[in-house]
């Protein structure tokens, strides 16, 4: 069944209390642009499972198996280790299954690095499939980022990854 680009936010929030249920001593968030409220036709479900790191090892089959049960959404799911989240080693903003926005710390270093490294996957799966206009979206998103956190004068703020957040912020920095 090929998965199909267009999905309703109920359709994101059973998935996203499917995950939680089974995720006991975890968080699972939703994130990207469903919670930014900037999906398209083509954008998938983002959701981050933040758990300490034995925990994800046991985690990841049972959390795969419901996604492939949802096999109809565009859903994926990153496995964060707690440490990690806590120090801003991967940039995580996302909403609890109680619509508590959670955040990881935002580290610049990290942010530029992992911007970086995205951007330029994204422009070579564009360079291999140019027919696909979202991977070029992507690749000029993630630079966009890399850009605005090497030169923000100002802390970023905790949504600033969102499409509006990026504008604002390189508008600011005259970008």
């Amino acid at each position: 069944m090929p998965k199909r680009s267009i999905y309703s936010r109920e359709e994101a929030r059973r998935l996203h209390q499917a995950l939680a249920a089974k995720a006991r001593g975890a968080k699972i968030l939703l994130g990207g642009s469903v919670l930014y409220g900037e999906a398209e036709a083509g954008s998938d479900i983002d959701f981050y499972c933040i758990a300490p790191v034995f925990l994800l090892y046991f985690l990841r089959p049972q959390l795969v198996k419901i996604l492939y049960e949802y096999k109809g959404l565009p859903a994926k799911i990153v496995l964060v280790p707690r440490l990690g989240f806590r120090f801003g080693w991967w940039y995580i903003y996302g909403e609890d299954i109680d619509g508590n926005i959670l955040y990881s710390p935002l580290n610049k270093k990290f942010i530029i690095r992992n911007s970086v490294k995205l951007a330029l996957y994204y422009f070579i799966q564009y360079l291999e499939a140019p027919g696909v206009p979202h991977l070029w979206q992507k690749a000029a998103k993630h630079y966009a980022a890399a850009v605005l956190a090497l030169h923000s004068p100002r802390p970023l703020e905790p949504a600033f990854f969102s499409r509006l957040g990026l504008q604002r912020g390189l508008e600011a920095i005259g970008r």
